[in-house]
């Protein structure tokens, strides 16, 4: 399943630079790795992440209405699948300040989700 991530920039003053992108479910998404690696999520193992285009230390501009968009194939075992799966993706930034940033989004569907910093 292809999983979309928007990272949105609402801020008029400050650019902002992307540290880190974990996905609750599958970890690190920002490189492919099997399933059953360390997520550092409090979860025990992670799921499949087959490919990614999505990566770190990129500049948000200011502005209200920049983003980042990237996305990624993650594999779900069948045997493991519950009834629903709902991603939420953790976004880590600084500022050109060095002030920090973390927001986590909740995906209004199940293949698009969005991370607003303020």
């Amino acid at each position: 399943m292809t999983f979309k991530v928007v990272i949105t920039n609402n801020s008029s003053d400050d650019s902002l630079t992307i540290n880190s992108l974990v996905d609750n479910k599958f970890g690190d998404i920002t490189t492919a790795h099997a399933v059953n690696v360390s997520c550092g999520t409090g979860q025990a193992t992670c799921e499949q992440v087959v490919s990614t285009n999505c990566a770190t230390g990129g500049l948000i501009a200011a502005g209200g209405a920049n983003n980042y968009s990237c996305q990624f194939v993650g594999r779900i075992i069948a045997s493991q699948v519950p009834s629903t799966h709902t991603n939420n993706v953790t976004a880590t930034s600084t500022d050109l300040d060095g002030h920090a940033f973390s927001d986590t989004s909740t995906p209004d569907t199940q293949v698009s989700i969005s991370v607003t910093f303020p």
